[in-house]
């Protein structure tokens, strides 16, 4: 847990003060009750409005007080060991660079980002096809912080020598999908999250900021991915038809829509997820953890089945709702 305080002046020129409280995931319920008495006096002793965030729902006016860039580690930071692994993945982020990390593993790579690896104090900065300048710039302004001999050996995506592949103890290599290579030259990419409540006035809710605790086995949801669009459907979810019905509807019509107004290089393809997660689906989070996965999932048995994915083109769904 941390406090910030931050002093700016608001679009009328006024002096505003503001006391960021911000929690971890990892962080105890109890604890964070327990701190919320001396955050509240520290704020009134301050004069600011208190503003409680939680991880990876970060506001713009947090990021900024911060400098722009922010990095979110795990673990206590009392007991951050600089020679361990670490791998962080970097992406813009309301206007702001993050770097979040994720777990030491090749299947963490996405080719829509930058990663900074560490280990042993050698530091790579291993650059995704579709990272963005700004992504790449942040990235290397960090790994000299984390490279111990301030040199960060550059790794091309689909270019990388074999001493890189070494790093990691497992021989797999994830492959991503190809418009991540796209990303870089659409400037108003972004990514959106859409609730769906047929009992609901508004019908279609965004979520915004989202982050994976929003996605709940109850709910259905549309996700615009940019490339892509995808319709999750809870693992408790899959009895509310005229909910699912407005999501189906909904994605087609924005999915034209928002190609057009965002000049976007194509329509994106729309899938409805039922079981598992795409692997590029769980990109577009700042951080995923399979655990709380809101979809069916297969659970391993003692035939080492791993966790299946069962998806189904948009209009594959609206033809076999409308027989």
């Amino acid at each position: 847990m941390y406090i910030c305080p931050h002093t700016f002046k608001d679009g009328s020129g006024k002096k505003v003060t503001q006391v960021y409280f911000w929690v971890g995931d990892d962080v105890p319920v109890s604890t964070v009750e327990d701190a919320s008495i001396f955050v509240s006096r520290e704020a009134r002793a301050l004069g600011g409005k208190l503003v409680k965030l939680q991880q990876g729902k970060e506001t713009p006016e947090f990021l900024q007080a911060l400098g722009g860039i922010v990095i979110v580690q795990r673990g206590s930071g009392n007991k951050f060991d600089s020679l361990a692994p670490h791998m962080l993945c970097g992406r813009r982020y309301h206007g702001h660079v993050v770097f979040d990390e994720v777990d030491f593993t090749p299947a963490s790579l996405c080719s829509g980002f930058p990663y900074v690896v560490t280990t042993s104090g050698k530091c790579y900065l291993w650059k995704g096809k579709g990272s963005g300048v700004d992504e790449l710039s942040c990235a290397r302004l960090i790994g000299m912080d984390f490279a111990l001999s301030g040199e960060m050996e550059e790794i091309e995506d689909g270019h990388e020598p074999a001493s890189f592949w070494d790093l990691f103890d497992v021989s797999s290599k994830a492959v991503s999908a190809d418009h991540w290579r796209l990303k870089p030259n659409y400037d108003k990419y972004c990514s959106r999250l859409f609730y769906s409540d047929a009992d609901s006035k508004q019908q279609i809710i965004e979520i915004s900021p989202f982050s994976q605790t929003d996605l709940q086995p109850a709910g259905i949801y549309v996700l615009d991915a940019f490339f892509e669009l995808y319709i999750i459907v809870g693992s408790r979810a899959q009895s509310h038809y005229a909910s699912f019905h407005n999501a189906l509807d909904f994605a087609q019509e924005y999915a034209i829509i928002a190609a057009g107004m965002e000049d976007r290089p194509f329509v994106p393809f729309s899938t409805v997820v039922l079981e598992g997660i795409p692997r590029d689906m769980k990109s577009v989070f700042r951080k995923w953890r399979d655990a709380e996965s809101p979809t069916v999932t297969n659970v391993n048995t003692g035939l080492k089945r791993g966790r299946s994915l069962r998806v189904v083109p948009l209009n594959q769904a609206l033809q076999a709702l409308s027989d």
